[in-house]
């Protein structure tokens, strides 16, 4: 069978700087030989032989080339043999490009419309994804919002050739929607920090006030005097009468009155008390000193 039948050509594109794969197409890994302009690399059931200068086989006879630069845009050759015939051979044109940045989403809610912004001196496609779901028929730059406006969210996704790039999932957010609120974290943070830190102050105040009341306390009652022991004495019952009469002229002073018995009332005074309480309270006046008769001599 010609070789010509088995060969095949495909452009790959890759972005400065990043890794590429090139595909083993054959499931067959006796004998595989990789080749460009100036370096061979090899593989014998399932192994790689040698030294490789390209970049590294995989163990399904794939080509990995790392770090690629300008210097890397060169044709790649794959052959593939199985009992010494040729299985295939396909050509890989690498191609290495510029990096392309992130796109970013800007919306215009008077226009009702959405722009996938992105600067790249190539020409790329566009593709969009409303709410996580594919758009297939919107692949333009512009995407058009609906007419109501409610939970939207729009991704945006560039490609050149085989190099994919896909912006942050935007929300859209237009006049009429609940607004929301854009919070400072700084100064919550400050606010926060800042009460804590009065919080802390006001507590230690209270426990110093606290202590020097009860200092002022334990002071206080060092200095009162101290308390004498109750004596042996036994108080007289203030419920038990008691009846302290004047003593009459007929009793003598020597004579010692007698307490009359408990939980008795004491009796009425008779009416020679009562004559020697008046004589008591009021004495008879006393005489006055006779005076001696002028003498005419």
């Amino acid at each position: 069978m010609a070789i010509g039948q088995h060969a095949e050509t495909e452009d790959k594109y890759v972005e400065k700087g990043q890794s590429v794969v090139l595909k083993n197409t054959k499931e067959n890994t006796e004998d595989i030989q990789w080749k460009n302009a100036e370096h061979i690399c090899k593989m014998k059931n399932g192994k790689p032989t040698g030294n490789c200068v390209l970049g590294s086989i995989e163990s399904d006879g794939s080509l990995t080339v790392k770090n690629t630069k300008e210097g890397s845009n060169n044709d790649y050759v794959l052959h593939n043999y199985k009992d010494g015939k040729l299985l295939i051979k396909k050509t890989y044109k690498l191609h290495v490009v510029d990096p392309i940045p992130k796109p970013n989403i800007q919306f215009n809610c008077t226009a009702k419309n959405a722009a996938c912004n992105i600067t790249y001196n190539k020409d790329l496609q566009f593709k969009w994804k409303l709410n996580g779901n594919d758009q297939a028929h919107m692949k333009s730059k512009i995407y058009p919002l609906p007419s109501v406006i409610s939970q939207v969210t729009l991704t945006c996704i560039v490609s050149f050739k085989d190099i994919q790039k896909e912006s942050d999932s935007t929300d859209i957010k237009c006049k009429g929607d609940p607004p929301t609120i854009d919070l400072n974290w700084f100064l919550i943070g400050g606010i926060a920090g800042g009460g804590t830190v009065l919080i802390i102050l006001l507590t230690i105040t209270i426990y110093c006030y606290c202590r020097s009341k009860k200092r002022q306390r334990q002071a206080g009652e060092s200095l009162d005097l101290p308390v004498l022991p109750p004596t042996n004495r036994k108080r007289e019952n203030p419920s038990k009468p008691h009846c302290n009469h004047p003593r009459s002229q007929t009793q003598p002073r020597t004579q010692t009155q007698t307490r009359p018995p408990p939980h008795q009332r004491c009796p009425p005074p008779t009416a020679d008390q009562r004559i020697n309480d008046e004589a008591e309270d009021h004495p008879p006046p006393r005489p006055r000193p006779r005076q001696k008769a002028p003498s005419y001599n």
